[in-house]
């Protein structure tokens, strides 16, 4: 699962399914899938680009566990249908989010449909780690 909000999510799911199917051919069904719906990398680009003291003030108040409880709460309110409808569908044996920020919700669905489905997130630059730690309570290094 990834997140479509620029910073290279969709390059990285790519390059994560296409490694696997070159170690691993024909072992492995890939699917790729954003939860989240379709106007908010638009939104989000534009906070970027356009508003980025307005960006600044979002993340410097809300880096803090409470804030990022209330996001991820919010956020699975958003997605939790769309997300549960898939997983219903495919019944994964494992998911993999190259999305730290979602990896809660992930497993929100996974608890609320009573699926026996691990989830693995990895985060590609040890410097995300300390940008958005409130918003990985549930981030165990390996």
């Amino acid at each position: 699962m990834y997140r479509r909000f620029g910073g290279g999510h969709i390059s990285l799911a790519r390059a994560v399914e296409e490694a696997v199917h070159k170690f691993y051919p024909k072992k492995f069904s890939i699917e790729l899938f954003n939860p989240f719906p379709d106007y908010l990398p638009p939104v989000y680009e534009k906070l970027c680009t356009d508003w980025q003291s307005l960006w600044g003030l979002s993340y410097h108040t809300t880096n803090n566990a409470a804030s990022a409880a209330n996001i991820h709460r919010t956020s699975y309110w958003i997605i939790n249908r769309k997300l549960k409808q898939f997983l219903q569908s495919r019944r994964p044996d494992i998911i993999i989010s190259n999305s730290q920020l979602i990896v809660p919700q992930i497993n929100w669905a996974v608890r609320d449909i009573g699926l026996p489905t691990p989830t693995l997130t990895y985060i590609f630059h040890p410097r995300l780690v300390r940008q958005h730690g409130p918003y990985l309570p549930e981030f165990r290094p390996i």
